[in-house]
């Protein structure tokens, strides 16, 4: 990744002539404000180098983002001038955006264990957000969700 010019823009290694405004977009949920505050304050001050205000351009709404009558069109324009979008989801935005059916998830388990359909890869994604939700939101600790893990298992 290098640095270009006035801008402050970076390029991707390895994408010929696509330069970022942003090294993130950062996106949460109003109640989220406070940790994505932090998550902007924390990516600013990682790797800083002399003479620089900040190592990491992020894009986040309250900082970079203008009262406009195009503002849905300013946001997307940010999301695509950025390298990495990065979401924030906090156990209450989980629930408030309910990503996961629970009757879908029951469907997916009746269908696998009568041996109807092969859901073997969409359990695994599903175990694999529990287990993430569980440390990064829940704030569960690894070996606590590996001893739950454990004993599910052998039920």
């Amino acid at each position: 990744m290098s640095v270009g010019g006035d801008l402050g823009t970076v390029q991707r290694a390895g994408v010929a002539g696509k330069s970022y405004t942003y090294d993130a977009f950062l996106s949460y949920s109003r109640p989220d404000a406070a940790v994505a505050t932090g998550i902007q304050k924390g990516l600013h001050k990682i790797g800083r180098r002399a003479g620089r205000l900040h190592a990491l351009r992020v894009f986040r709404d309250k900082t970079d983002l203008a009262a406009s009558p195009n503002l849905w069109g300013r946001i997307t324009d940010a999301l695509d001038a950025s390298r990495y979008l990065i979401v924030v989801l906090s156990p209450a935005a989980v629930e408030r955006r309910g990503l996961v059916d629970p009757a879908a998830v029951q469907t997916v388990i009746a269908e696998h264990a009568g041996n109807r359909e092969d859901r073997t890869d969409h359990l695994l994604a599903l175990i694999n957000l529990e287990i993430w939700c569980r440390l990064y939101l829940d704030g569960d600790s690894a070996e606590g969700v590996a001893d739950e893990l454990r004993l599910r298992l052998a039920a």
